[in-house]
């Protein structure tokens, strides 16, 4: 099903389009806002289902996934499951993760990762959040470890 919100994002591609090629925008015209309008009223709005993730489907994914040979990429997505699963993180919340020595620091028992900013830091002053090491394959710090070294 389609969505209020699919209308009013197509409508500010377009405008942005026209804009960067310096021809007015379409969708400023009042047959679009029209159409805006109905869509507002007539398209329900639906959320998409998402199930919650197991621990044993974690496992399952760094265990067919992670091998000595696997690319970067791979290894960046799977480790970055592991932490938001382990971290409860959401994606905007590894994407503001940095590699530096005062915001990112591993101890022998743990990772202190800070983050500028949350959804849930309303003041944006941004705080350290510890994810402990735990034995085996699927350890948040030890995969992050790997990460690093191999990149």
């Amino acid at each position: 099903m389609i969505g209020p919100q699919a209308v009013e994002w197509a409508s500010a591609a377009l405008s942005a389009f026209h804009e960067w090629a310096g021809r007015p925008s379409p969708c400023a015209a009042n047959l679009c806002a029209g159409v805006r309008e109905v869509a507002r009223r007539i398209l329900i709005p639906t959320q998409r289902s998402t199930d919650v993730v197991a621990p044993d489907e974690v496992s399952k994914l760094v265990e067919h996934h992670i091998r000595e040979e696997v690319d970067l990429l791979t290894r960046m997505v799977v480790t970055s499951a592991v932490l938001a699963f382990c971290g409860l993180l959401r994606f905007d919340d590894l994407q503001h993760i940095l590699v530096h020595t005062d915001v990112l620091r591993i101890y022998a028992d743990q990772v202190a990762i800070f983050l500028f900013k949350s959804k849930t830091d309303q003041h944006c002053k941004g705080a350290f959040i510890t994810i402990g090491r735990i034995s085996g394959p699927c350890c948040p710090v030890h995969l992050l470890e790997q990460l690093l070294m191999a990149g």
